[in-house]
């Protein structure tokens, strides 16, 4: 057992595992969907609809082809497929999703095709087998339009995802723990309790900032200056999520303080507190509805706050795909002489 969880056969050592470097992110996604994160949460909406518009992304709105781009935290090998969709718009391209190396070498790439995906019917789509790709790019056809959504990518078949604390299989058979509303963080005590904030969005409160998910947090509504009070948080160091959903008009979307140090620009971004105390953040927004700056998560020592209540559903199943030891040593269990002892489990494929 862990501090924040069980880890047999885990590996401690080897958690928040982020498959998205979210700091050299350069043109966002629309920031009416979801954000960057929803990709490697391991949950795909049933369809591409309104309907589910926080769990899954879509590319940025405008005259341009300027693409939205993240970048990977390590090179990707092997077949890559996304779960896409595109409205097309009014031409036979719906828009680009493409894979660039270190180099900016295009190794990768998907053109959707009007009708094909459309939203209501997403697909998986292969930008075929790369080597040592790095970053992604997708942006909208030639319509203005036009978008694209996507919601999961596959590496060789297999989701990639951002392992939680718990951690990944120690015996490196891959039975990685994937969960959801797991309360995966620091739960040691209601968070949000020990929060005041004041002139948000209609709606949201204290518990948005620690529901563990980092896809939805808290922010003023328009043109408001909502101060958010931190009231007997323990002493440590401290990082905050903020989303800019306006990153190239800074001032448009508000501006931030927190313990009175003051910030412009703030799109996904881990952003440390100096000293070991929080006090108090101010988020001021404009008269726009849709451009502000959000916070949706706190670390303290490195470790997600998440209220204890938000837990909930499990669904990983270990017993399907699981570590079988045969001869020496096999992830955590180990193979005694001295002791002989037989275990029968039956699992569902």
């Amino acid at each position: 057992f862990g501090a924040n969880g069980f880890y047999l056969p885990f590996d401690p050592e080897a958690t928040n595992f982020s498959a998205l470097d979210l700091s050299q992110v350069t043109v966002p996604p629309n920031s009416n969907y979801g954000s960057w994160p929803v990709l490697v949460n391991g949950n795909i909406p049933p369809d591409h609809t309104d309907t589910y518009k926080n769990k899954f992304i879509q590319s940025a709105l405008g005259a341009s082809f300027v693409p939205s781009r993240v970048y990977f935290t390590k090179p990707i090998t092997g077949l890559v497929e996304i779960y896409g969709s595109t409205s097309g718009g009014g031409n036979s391209s719906g828009g680009q999703a493409r894979l660039y190396d270190i180099e900016g070498t295009k190794v990768g790439e998907y053109t959707f095709s009007v009708g094909a995906e459309p939203p209501e019917s997403p697909k998986w789509v292969s930008l075929g087998s790369v080597e040592n790709a790095i970053r992604f790019d997708f942006n909208r056809g030639g319509d203005v339009s036009s978008y694209i959504r996507v919601s999961a990518i596959r590496i060789n078949g297999e989701l990639l995802f951002d392992y939680n604390s718990i951690g990944v299989d120690a015996s490196g058979n891959g039975n990685n723990f994937l969960d959801q509303n797991f309360a995966v963080g620091n739960t040691s005590q209601v968070w949000s309790d020990l929060v005041t904030a004041s002139f948000v969005q209609a709606g949201l409160s204290a518990k948005d900032i620690f529901n563990g998910t980092l896809n939805s947090g808290l922010y003023p509504g328009p043109s408001k200056t909502s101060q958010i009070d931190f009231n007997g948080f323990p002493t440590g160091q401290y990082e905050l999520y903020f989303r800019n959903t306006d990153p190239d008009s800074l001032i448009s979307s508000g501006l931030v303080s927190v313990n009175n140090d003051a910030f412009n620009s703030l799109p996904y971004t881990w952003l440390p507190v100096s000293g070991e105390q929080l006090n108090k953040i101010v988020l001021v927004a404009n008269a726009n509805p849709t451009s502000y700056t959000e916070l949706l998560g706190i670390r303290l020592n490195g470790v997600l706050l998440v209220d204890p209540n938000v837990q909930d559903t499990v669904t990983d199943t270990p017993l399907m795909n699981y570590a079988v030891l045969e001869e020496g040593d096999n992830g955590n269990l180990v193979n005694l002489d001295s002791a002989v002892s037989t275990l029968s489990a039956t699992g569902q494929k």
